[in-house]
This record gives C-alpha cells, structure tokens and sequence, in this order.
C-alpha cells in the first residue's frame, strides 16, 4: 500500500477527536486526516516522513510527550508540527515551548495557525 501523499494525523483525546477532526476536514481538505489516542502509537506512524502535518494535544500528553516529539521531528523533519494547548503559557508547557523546531498554539487559535489549503 502506497502512503497518502498529504497525510495528516490529529493526537488527541476521543472526546476531543470527535469535535477536532471534523473542523479539521473542513479546514483542509487537500489533507488526508486520521486520529491517534496516543503520542507513542502516533510517534511509529509519524516517524514513517509519510505526514505532511501532525497537530498534537498537548493537554492530553502522556509521559515522554516532548522525547516523541524530538523523534519525529528527528526522522520526518518535512512533517510540520503543530502542538495546541488551552493554555500555551502554562509552565508545564515550557519545554514544548522552547522548542523552535515546533509551533505551540491555543486551542482557539488552532484553526488560524494550520492555514489554509495550497
């Protein structure tokens, strides 16, 4: 099976999923979206460089959150990513935030910073 061209992967909660993926859709539709519960399961599947964008909860992030990140952007350095929070600016997101290899956004500014189809 040959890999989606422009695939994009949503890491987030089920109950977040279900409201995410569907505005996603609709803001990109050149995208081929999917959904993944969990960083680790996301991280095998990002690291393949198939993915265009991954846009990553950092909410709902488990243990380990930031070292996945650095593996796929290691790896697939052509996939853009995209990591929201309700508050961006909270110390727990520090780390994530250094980080300029990635882009830490609010939930409400989340659909302005994936932009638009090509």
């Amino acid at each position: 099976m040959s890999p989606v061209p422009y695939a994009a992967m949503l890491v987030a909660s089920h109950a977040d999923a279900f409201v995410l993926l569907p505005r996603l859709r609709r803001i990109r539709p050149d995208l081929a979206w999917q959904w993944r519960a969990s960083m680790v399961s996301a991280a095998f599947m990002l690291c393949s460089g198939d993915y265009a964008v991954a846009v990553v909860d950092a909410d709902h992030a488990e243990p380990g959150f930031e070292g996945l990140l650095q593996q796929v952007y290691r790896t697939s350095s052509g996939t853009r990513l995209l990591v929201f929070a309700q508050e961006p600016e909270h110390t727990k997101h520090a780390f994530t935030a250094a980080c300029n290899w990635l882009k830490l956004v609010s939930r409400d500014t989340l659909e302005q910073a994936l932009g638009s189809p090509p």
